[in-house]
């Protein structure tokens, strides 16, 4: 029962905001994003990523809840940054943007997950009464 709950608390926030964000972009004409087909799916690799930490955390040397849920969160955006800017080249397909500027969205990325997973993806596995080790 705590694999679903983790699998639940990981995917309700881009369930919920994701459907928002590619409605303002597809309004603001950026409708190329509504063919990347694996955009779709990151719900549900949030959910899979929050089952693997719970999972696979508890051999974790770092005993620091608030470190471990900064790295998963970085490494989960670092990954899916990594498909954005070199499998499906959004930055150029998207907002025309070439040249050493096409990979600011790694760190960007990196970043903004690692806070997400951090305050959101932790607040909705305490709301779940998922207890971190």
């Amino acid at each position: 029962m705590t694999y679903l709950k983790a699998f639940i608390a990981g995917l309700t926030f881009p369930a919920t905001v994701f459907p928002l964000v590619l409605l303002a972009l597809w309004s603001a004409g950026k409708i190329a994003i509504l063919e990347i087909l694996p955009i779709y799916l990151a719900p549900l690799i949030w959910g899979v990523w929050n089952v693997l930490y719970f999972a696979v955390g508890k051999r974790c040397p770092v005993k620091n809840q608030n470190l471990r849920l900064w790295v998963t969160g970085a490494v989960l955006g670092f990954l899916l940054a990594l498909c954005v800017v070199f499998v499906f080249k959004a930055p150029s397909v998207l907002f025309g943007i070439t040249g050493y500027l096409q990979y600011v969205p790694l760190a960007m990325i990196t970043i903004i997950y690692s806070i997400l997973w951090r305050y959101v993806v932790k607040y909705f596995n305490s709301l779940l009464g998922l207890k971190d080790w």
